[in-house]
């Protein structure tokens, strides 16, 4: 490593002393007052005299589509300002305003015409405070960071709003808190300022202070606000005790003494937001609750790894860009790949005794509180805490004699992350770091499979010059697990090295070792742009022993990766598109000896017509490959090369219905694999209040080489596949209504069938040899499935019957009322229907009746919090 880093920091100190901060653009001033006399009152209607204090601000260009055009209808705004609030006025004219387009959502739905204002308040030209207002009065917030590329929904400040319609258009006033911003003490503020608007009915969005959509970046492109004087930081201190009350009905199960068909429960907590200074935030939970949080998708999952789940509990949302650490900007399989994945922390318990009878075991382990300090200083530095502990879980465990007793399935577990970074030259170049540890208190011996200890670390450079056009970033990492010789040795056989493979010359794999260390980096280099042409070359490594998944999450480890992405995007409408772009990309892997895995591309086109119907459509190329998991720690296999395929078109997504469609087809070489996915999407708003949408999908997978298992015979691992023909049906409905912005009901469904019927047994016989018909022998197993591989009317071994059904209905109805700022009221029904029949085949009509006729587990929830403002 140390050969590599010196010319690594060599180009690095070039780039910084070549390159320098080539800031240029033409930036507009508005310039706020002071309230005199009393402060307007929030009604929409802006008659009062405070407004008269000041002029309005207009003259708005097009962003989109026309960038740098004329704004199809005007907009003007003021802001005001006291010791406590901001006041934003915005008048959003229009020549007919019987069309402008009043949609009911939730918060943060972005539904209908809106309007903006965001504030760099930091004035750091990388993070901003936006503020959303729609014609419905629906609140939309979110903080942009990373100048824009990173934007995060979940922020929900405290702040106020009306609106109105009138013969001119319609009005947007706001107040918003100066504790909900973060600023320096300086007596004489200056803020980056951004006005954007919204129009439906012409998807056109303008601006006040115009980018050039050549231009990267956003938040540096801010005009400026002045005029802010002798305002002071202002430190929020909210609490938010809950109560939560819960009422469960399931089958019960005759002999079973866990399952009597009901369970009654009740807690109470707290979360707190405390302001440790004006740019410093603490946010607590104690005991937390997240029975309002939606259910996971279904899925059936035959590969070697873990799937991944977005996080949907908000503590763990809520700011968690300054958590990220991702290995890479992403390319398809590795987008997930980062240095923290919260959803380890309360996650399902590791162990599961199924040598029981009967188990009555946690779904997931219980946060007794977790702590985040979160904020930016004035010089820059972007300041991120974690700290989590998970309590010891017991199952109830229950023998063939009716003895009931507790085995312990999880053991206390501390979470704790830290991450800092400091931006100099106006945010164009940044250095930070970040860190993890999980440590586990492990007194049972049968959780020696559990790390007691698991530590990583990472370091970021970024650089950007010429207006941000151009970019350069490092970023190298390092882990450490400690545990029991049984931990290690998991580590070591898991799917994402596997050092047991006999043909991994630079792995090996030793099961005395009580630690594993390794270490990963990237660096890519590239040209982004709005508009005009982008393009990035990037490589990445992840050593064999390099190791997230305690607190992060890898699926490949041992790996080498370099990838070239080219795109462009036209800068404006032309012919019959508003939109259009293309790209293409390459990539090519090896593993950390440096042997050639695999090399793909893709191209792909998309757009938008003048008539608001859009599209994409491409392609992806991959040779043959050379694949480290698919006989699940035996040698390498040379796949077949593929081809894919799709297309996807949507609808004008203005209009009441709107629908969408995707169409893909893989094809394997040799016939090897082939899948097809039909995909409908409908979204359909019968009222300006009510959004239905629907999005069934149909999928086929064929794969002749899907693994079985590993059989051990006459001393020699005989690995053995078979082709798979499944099926899958799924489909999402979603049903908002929003009475008002602050009470709304939302319905979730999703029945889901696979089924997988196999054949065409086989066992592998030479890998990687020249013809695909030669790396294997079919054979065909008993009805015991017993196999003879030497053909001698002997049973060698036995395998399992793979043959599955997988039947699921979730849904998710959740009533939700704000009935004051921060305080929540919800009203919960959630229901699971599962089942496994033994009969495997695809049988729609059959398959949905059985799914529910399936006796339900049904989980009634009732939660209220109150928030105390201290």
């Amino acid at each position: 490593m140390r050969e590599f880093l010196k010319p690594l920091l060599l180009i690095l100190l070039g780039i910084l002393l070549l390159t320098g901060n080539l800031f240029s653009q033409e930036i507009r001033k508005y310039t706020t007052a002071r309230i005199l006399g009393d402060s307007p009152k929030i009604d929409g209607f802006l008659d009062d005299s405070a407004w008269e204090q000041i002029n309005w601000e207009n003259d708005f260009t097009q962003y989109q589509p026309f960038n740098g055009g004329i704004a199809a209808q005007q907009t003007a705004f003021k802001i005001l300002y006291d010791n406590n609030f901001l006041y934003v006025a915005i008048r959003a004219y229009d020549s007919v305003p019987e069309e402008i387009v009043s949609r009911m959502s939730r918060r943060d739905g972005f539904q209908g015409d809106w309007v903006e204002i965001a504030f760099d308040s930091y004035h750091d030209y990388i993070t901003a405070y936006s503020f959303t207002a729609t014609v419905a009065g629906v609140k939309n917030d979110e903080l942009y960071t990373n100048d824009g590329f990173g934007h995060d929904r979940t922020w929900d400040p405290i702040w106020y709003l009306k609106t109105s319609i009138d013969k001119e258009g319609w009005i947007a006033e706001i107040k918003i808190p100066l504790t909900q911003l973060r600023f320096s003490k300086e007596s004489n503020q200056i803020w980056g300022l951004q006005v954007k608007r919204f129009v439906h009915r012409k998807e056109e969005r303008s601006l006040w202070q115009h980018i050039p959509n050549e231009q990267a970046g956003y938040v540096s492109r801010f005009g400026e606000l002045h005029g802010l004087k002798d305002i002071k930081p202002k430190k929020q201190f909210d609490i938010t005790p809950y109560t939560v009350g819960s009422y469960e009905s399931f089958e019960a199960e005759e002999g079973d003494p866990f399952t009597d068909g009901k369970e009654i429960n009740s807690r109470v907590g707290l979360d707190a937001k405390i302001g440790l200074t004006n740019n410093l935030t603490l946010d607590l939970t104690i005991n937390p609750d997240f029975g309002q949080v939606e259910a996971d998708p279904s899925e059936v999952n035959l590969s070697a790894f873990e799937s991944y789940f977005r996080e949907k509990r908000m503590f763990f949302i809520e700011g968690r860009n300054i958590y990220s650490f991702p290995l890479r900007l992403g390319d398809g399989r590795h987008a997930t790949d980062n240095l923290f994945y919260s959803r380890r922390i309360g996650k399902r318990p590791s162990v599961y005794p199924d040598e029981y009878s009967y188990i009555d075991s946690p779904e997931n382990t219980s946060i007794l509180g977790a702590a985040k300090i979160t904020g930016k200083t004035k010089n820059g530095i972007s300041i991120g805490i974690l700290e989590s502990v998970t309590n010891k879980e017991y199952a109830r465990i229950s023998d063939a004699n009716g003895n009931i007793d507790e085995y312990i399935v999880e053991p206390l577990t501390n979470y704790f992350v830290s991450r800092v970074e400091k931006d100099f030259n106006q945010g164009n170049t940044k250095l930070g770091g970040m860190i993890t540890a999980t440590n586990r208190k492990i007194d049972d011996a049968h959780l020696d499979i559990l790390p007691t200890a698991a530590y990583t670390g990472g370091v970021n450079f970024d650089h950007a010059w010429n207006n941000r056009k151009y970019n350069f970033s490092v970023k190298l990492m390092g882990s450490l697990v400690q545990g029991n010789e049984n931990a290690i040795s998991e580590l070591q056989t898991s799917s994402s090295r596997y050092y047991q493979r006999p043909d991994a010359s630079h792995m090996e794999y030793n099961p005395t070792l009580t630690s594993l260390s390794g270490h990963a980096g990237s660096a890519w280099i590239g040209k982004l742009s709005n508009g005009g042409w982008s393009y990035i070359a990037w490589f990445s490594w992840e050593s064999p022993g390099f190791e997230l998944n305690d607190i992060g999450f890898l699926r490949y480890a041992d790996n080498m990766t370099e990838i070239a992405w080219a795109q462009y995007n036209f800068p404006k409408p032309f012919s019959i598109f508003r939109r259009f772009n293309i790209e293409v990309s390459q990539a090519s892997s090896f593993d950390f000896s440096g042997k050639y895995l695999s090399t793909g591309g893709d191209l792909g086109i998309g757009g938008q017509f003048t008539n608001f119907w859009s599209f994409r459509f491409g392609s992806s190329f991959t040779t043959n490959a050379l694949e480290k998991t698919l006989l699940r720690g035996g040698p390498l296999f040379l796949s077949p090369s593929g081809l894919n395929t799709y297309i996807r078109i949507n609808t004008d997504r203005r209009k009441k219905v709107s629908l969408s469609g995707t169409l893909s087809y893989y094809w394997g070489a040799e016939n090897n694999k082939s899948r097809e996915n039909y995909s409908l999407g409908l979204t359909y708003r019968p009222l300006n209040h009510i959004r239905i949408s629907l999005n069934p999908s149909l999928r086929f997978n064929n794969n002749q080489l899907q693994y079985i298992d590993v059989l051990n015979i006459e001393g020699n691992d005989n690995y053995f596949l078979a082709e798979i023909d499944q099926k899958t049906f799924v489909t999402q409905l979603r049903v908002d209504y929003s009475f008002t912005p602050d009470f709304s009901i939302q319905l979730y469904a999703q029945p889901f069938i696979s089924t997988g019927e196999y054949s065409n047994f086989k066992y592998v016989t030479d890998p990687i040899a020249d013809l695909y018909s030669d790396r294997f022998q079919i054979l065909q197993p008993d009805n015991d499935f017993g196999v003879d591989i030497d053909n001698d009317g002997n049973t060698d071994g036995y395998l399992y019957n793979p043959d599955f059904k997988f039947l699921q209905f979730q849904s998710n109805l959740v009533a939700r009322w704000e009935y004051r700022p921060g305080s929540i009221v919800y009203l919960v029904w959630s229901q699971n229907k599962t089942d496994y029949p033994d009969t495997y085949a695809f049988n729609f009509n059959d398959d949905m009746e059985d799914m529910f006729s399936v006796f339900p587990h049904n989980v009634f929830l009732v939660k209220l919090s109150y928030r105390i403002p201290i």
